[in-house]
């Protein structure tokens, strides 16, 4: 995905004759190609599951999933991804499990069912440690603390049709955290936390901005690790960044009393990287994506 506007459209989805959730463009044509996607991967779920291939099954589901949530069916993306989760757990695939649960508990949280979003996060938190020893189970980990606090700064959240679109961008977001692929998770959150900023919708807007914050601390160790290996000083854009969203995040969970959101983005401002910017924590509403890479040099 090249932008975040190529993930969603700002059109709510719709069913077709044939039950298949099907993408909205504004002239209210239906896109051909998320169709035959669907359909596609259903036969593929159809012939795994006569083969008695459980993970292969697992793997089409998870993608139906993510594709429902590009669709904006929340409801489809919900239930393909607990049926994925099932599976996974079956045959003890916990970076699966995990990655679909990340899905699931924001589709939760989209249709206003905060408690069994609450439920997956700490059984989510449980299979972070059965991953502790594997590469995937930092970023899960931070995913899974975004979850948690997405179920209670967005108790009730009733967006309907208008900002579903955005809700299924925020599950993208928090699921590319969890997969640590910060290209996509950076755009398609500055795009997302901007919507639900505008919209008044401040629980979200806090959501979107700790997935922001979390994405910036695996770009910038990234890139440190990176100036290392050629003997570069490191540079501080992506632990500003990281502080600026964290501020935000922070204030806005405290307002809503989120305790544990507000806890999360404290966490983050802990971090000795991001102690370091102090210029931008104390400083935040100066700060734009215009030069932000060129702030605490």
């Amino acid at each position: 995905l090249k932008s975040a506007r190529a993930v969603l459209t700002s059109t709510a989805s719709m069913e077709g004759a044939s039950g298949v959730a099907m993408l909205a463009v504004p002239n209210g044509a239906i896109d051909p190609k998320l169709v035959y996607q669907l359909e596609d991967l259903k036969k593929q779920r159809e012939a795994f599951q006569q083969a008695k291939n459980d993970k292969a099954e697992a793997v089409v589901l998870a993608n139906i999933a993510t594709l429902h949530l590009v669709c904006s069916d929340l409801r489809g993306a919900l239930e393909a991804a607990l049926a994925a989760q099932a599976i996974s757990a079956k045959t003890k695939d916990t970076e699966g499990e995990l990655t679909q649960l990340i899905i699931a508990g924001h589709a939760h949280v989209a249709l206003g069912e905060a408690d069994q979003a609450l439920q997956l996060a700490r059984h989510g938190r449980v299979l972070c440690e059965k991953a502790r020893e594997t590469k995937f189970a930092g970023p899960a980990r931070g995913a899974v603390t975004i979850l948690d606090a997405a179920a209670g700064a967005m108790q009730g959240f009733s967006g309907g049709q208008d900002l579903a679109p955005s809700a299924a961008l925020l599950a993208l977001v928090c699921l590319e955290v969890a997969k640590g692929n910060v290209d996509i998770a950076l755009p398609a959150g500055k795009q997302v936390l901007d919507i639900f900023e505008a919209a008044g919708e401040n629980g979200a807007a806090a959501v979107a901005s700790l997935a922001l914050a979390n994405a910036h601390v695996q770009a910038g160790q990234a890139e440190d690790g990176a100036r290392r290996k050629v003997l570069l000083p490191m540079a501080h854009g992506h632990a500003s960044a990281a502080a600026y969203h964290a501020g935000r995040a922070k204030r806005w969970f405290s307002a809503l009393g989120a305790q544990s959101g507000a806890a999360a983005a404290q966490a983050i401002l802990e971090l000795e990287r991001i102690q370091s910017c102090s210029n931008m924590i104390s400083k935040g509403a100066q700060f734009s994506y215009d030069n932000w890479n060129t702030l605490n040099p």
